[in-house]
């Protein structure tokens, strides 16, 4: 009895002293972590930014880019790029009012390239698309004198050894009007005069020198007026409120030309387009995706003009060819591009594309595709990229291309 009752004092004392000493433990602890952190405030000093991110911020407070290439100075503004790649460097001025306006944006702009390309367009829109109108209208002007774009052949398996040139005016004027009664729908109508003439390349070997003219629908047959109209439905699943903005835009266009000359070369087109931009984690990484697809059909006993044609190659479509490397009626194309803001008004991007040109329509598919990816560097204002810069390579070897605009 003596022993167990021994036992069970010392049971009793064990539950006692056990408590205190984890309380007096963790009361030791808290102390030494106070300590520790009174030490540590004592030590902290203010932030100190080094040189290269106050110029980085002074930059980017400035907004050096949207003043300079969108509002310019008093309205006039330098440009660069806005012309098809291969044109050389592209400079030129313009003048722009209207940016801040609820009534009316007008805008001019002239281009030069070293390879003697000249551009001018004009642009009236009412009211701007920043009022937020249901209801818009705008007209619309382009001249364009190209003196040595590419030609390669037509269809899907054209040969580089067959590469030469030609020259080619257009004149354009186009009205049209918008409605947009949601943010999500946008439904736009319009009409047009366009004049094209294309003649021999200003560069060896001239497009005639290499093919037989008779091959070649409105190839050297003097200057061709069309009426065209058509009109262009966009349902935009956007996420508004940010930029670069997330989500799915889908466009369906028709046009159609009306030739007011020879009444050779009456046609149609229509063209369906997804994109889509998904973000990865946050906003300055994001995935980029597009596919495209558009078919032009010639009335009975009409002929489609070699120069209205689809083409895939260059700067907007797969970037490891040459521009309008593959010509036909029809083509398919899709993107995808990776791209990174590594800094304000800075982003990389790493990008595949794949393409080709068809005429019947059973070669709808993805078979006989052509590759091309790359890298490439955007430059842009806050909004719409100005500046794109790619380097790309496909089976023919690398291209760099120099462009302007979004390309999607």
């Amino acid at each position: 009895m003596v022993q167990r009752g021994g036992l069970l004092w010392i049971c009793l004392l064990l539950l006692l002293v056990t408590p205190l000493s984890l309380a007096a433990q963790t009361k030791s602890q808290e102390e030494e972590l106070a300590e520790k952190r009174l030490a540590k405030a004592q030590q902290l000093e203010p932030n100190q930014v080094n040189s290269w991110e106050k110029r980085m911020r002074r930059w980017e407070k400035a907004r050096f880019p949207a003043r300079i290439f969108m509002k310019g100075w008093h309205g006039f503004r330098p440009l660069f790029g806005g012309m098809p790649s291969g044109s050389g460097t592209v400079f030129g001025g313009g003048y722009i009012r209207g940016l801040e306006s609820e009534y009316l944006k007008f805008q001019i702009n002239g281009r030069y390239s070293t390879k003697s390309y000249t551009q001018f367009d004009t642009l009236i829109e009412l009211p701007p698309p920043q009022a937020g109108s249901i209801f818009s209208a705008y007209l619309d002007g382009k001249y364009q004198d190209f003196t040595e774009l590419w030609f390669y052949g037509l269809g899907n398996d054209s040969s580089k050894e067959n590469e030469s040139f030609y020259a080619q005016q257009t004149s354009r004027a186009e009205a049209g009007v918008r409605l947009k009664p949601h943010h999500v729908f946008e439904l736009v109508g319009n009409f047009s005069w366009l004049q094209t003439d294309t003649t021999s390349g200003r560069r060896d070997p001239s497009l005639e020198t290499v093919f037989d003219p008779k091959d070649l629908p409105g190839f050297g047959t003097g200057k061709t007026d069309y009426f065209v109209y058509g009109g262009r439905v966009v349902l935009n699943l956007w996420d508004r409120w940010d930029w670069p903005p997330a989500g799915v835009r889908l466009t369906l266009e028709g046009r159609r030309y009306d030739d007011r000359d020879r009444n050779l070369y009456n046609s149609a087109k229509l063209v369906g387009m997804i994109e889509a931009q998904i973000p990865l984690g946050k906003r300055n990484r994001r995935l980029a995706a597009r596919f495209r697809t558009a078919h032009m059909t010639a009335d009975s006993g009409q002929i489609v003009p070699f120069y209205l044609m689809e083409t895939i190659g260059g700067a907007k479509t797969v970037r490891g060819y040459s521009e309008f490397r593959f010509r036909d009626v029809r083509n398919l194309l899709f993107n995808l591009e990776y791209r990174w803001e590594v800094m304000p008004y800075l982003d990389f991007a790493f990008f595949g594309d794949g393409g080709k040109a068809f005429s019947d329509l059973h070669d709808f598919n993805f078979r006989r595709l052509h590759y091309g990816y790359g890298w490439g560097v955007r430059v842009h204002a806050p909004g719409p990229y100005y500046l794109n810069l790619d380097l790309a390579h496909s089976k023919e070897g690398f291209v760099f291309h120099i462009s302007g605009g979004i390309g999607f």
